[in-house]
């Protein structure tokens, strides 16, 4: 079980991660004769890059308020799909 008190993947308390959503069709499958969805690739890559921008101005003033981040303001990032 992923969830509960004892859970086995354990979250980072909230200001340490962002999260962001957008309402993109760059990945779907527009008829059902194919085998495979199709894909656009260059939006693809425009949408997860906003979405990568989106979550670390959000995470940078989560940190900067919480004061767990210095004026430096250096973090790094990592994606999960």
């Amino acid at each position: 079980m992923l969830v509960g008190p004892n859970a086995p993947l354990q979250l980072l308390p909230p200001p340490w991660r962002a999260t962001h959503s957008i309402h993109c069709f760059d990945f779907h499958k527009p008829h059902s004769s194919p085998l495979y969805p199709v894909v656009d690739g260059p939006l693809t890559s425009t949408t997860f890059l906003a979405a990568m921008d989106a979550c670390a101005a959000l995470l940078h003033a989560r940190l900067m308020r919480a004061g767990e981040l210095s004026s430096s303001g250096e973090c790094s990032a990592g994606c999960h799909s």
